[in-house]
């Protein structure tokens, strides 16, 4: 299936940019880089647990030495290239999740000089067939800043390349101790109207997240932080929240005390704002388990 899956990567990355015209976001575009899936050192795979994504990150050989070598201070030249499929089951081995079709293409270029605004990385976002993503650039490129200023003890990546970390200093608990993103208790009455609205009566204080990404994120960062906010609520049994410094756009959890879930589950309800400028709030219900 690995080998099916490489293959798969080639073709796809070749027969899309033979094709297409990619534009470019912060002067990246993947023409520059369309054959990184069959040059580059695959870094890592991770699961998106809240999109259902499996992500497989490749280095270029600046990065990957730097990777090697457990440097946290990237040369300029390393880039990371990422490519998120989405999941399915897999029709031979039904307990077994494999990815299915390509969802979107990451790029994170080093350049201390012509990205210093940006902690010395240029950000750049594509669909499969090499558009832009959907939403500014400008929002999208801070909430990529913001988010990974979360690991700014390890350069700003996220990536923990298998099998040759000799040492803890990759450990990836540790941006949990840099206080970059952090719960605090507010009480609900401080909150909106609108969403003081969404919350049962009896709940009084919440969890309030705090740090950059308050200040930085863009629609997708929704998606991704509501796990962060279950955990917290489940922990706590109080809703949590995180408010973006607009006091518009937020991402709520709180348990359903009346829910009804299988033994062993807690039912979350979910609300969160979709893209401006409606701002739409939509709501999300599932059943998670207890532990």
């Amino acid at each position: 299936m690995i080998t099916n899956l490489f293959l798969s990567l080639a073709f796809w990355s070749t027969t899309v940019c033979a094709q297409s015209k990619f534009p470019e976001m912060n002067g990246i575009s993947y023409e520059m880089y369309k054959d990184f899936t069959q040059d580059w050192n695959l870094v890592t795979v991770r699961y998106r647990k809240d999109s259902g994504e499996m992500r497989f990150t490749y280095a270029n050989r600046e990065a990957f030495s730097a990777l090697k070598n457990e440097s946290s201070d990237y040369p300029n030249g390393a880039i990371f290239g990422k490519v998120s499929f989405v999941t399915g089951e897999d029709p031979s081995y039904l307990s077994s999740v494999m990815p299915m079709a390509p969802s979107r293409v990451q790029l994170m270029v080093r350049d201390k000089i012509k990205y210093k605004n940006s902690n010395g990385w240029g950000y750049a976002l594509f669909t499969p067939d090499g558009k832009l993503m959907p939403g500014d650039i400008k929002e999208k490129t801070e909430s990529c800043v913001a988010c990974h200023s979360i690991v700014e003890e390890s350069g700003h990546v996220f990536s923990k390349p298998i099998g040759f970390i000799k040492t803890s200093k990759f450990n990836a608990l540790e941006s949990l101790k840099t206080k970059k993103v952090y719960f605090t208790t507010s009480k609900v009455s401080d909150l909106p109207r609108n969403i003081q609205k969404l919350l049962p009566s009896a709940d009084k204080n919440i969890n309030d997240l705090q740090g950059v990404l308050k200040k930085h994120f863009f629609y997708g960062t929704f998606d991704e932080i509501r796990p962060t906010l279950i955990k917290e609520s489940l922990r706590t049994r109080k809703p949590s929240i995180l408010i973006g410094d607009d006091k518009k756009s937020f991402s709520l959890v709180f348990i359903n005390k009346s829910g009804h879930c299988s033994k062993g589950e807690t039912e979350i309800m979910s609300f969160h704002t979709g893209p401006k400028p409606k701002r739409k709030v939509i709501e999300i219900k599932v059943c998670v388990g207890d532990k």
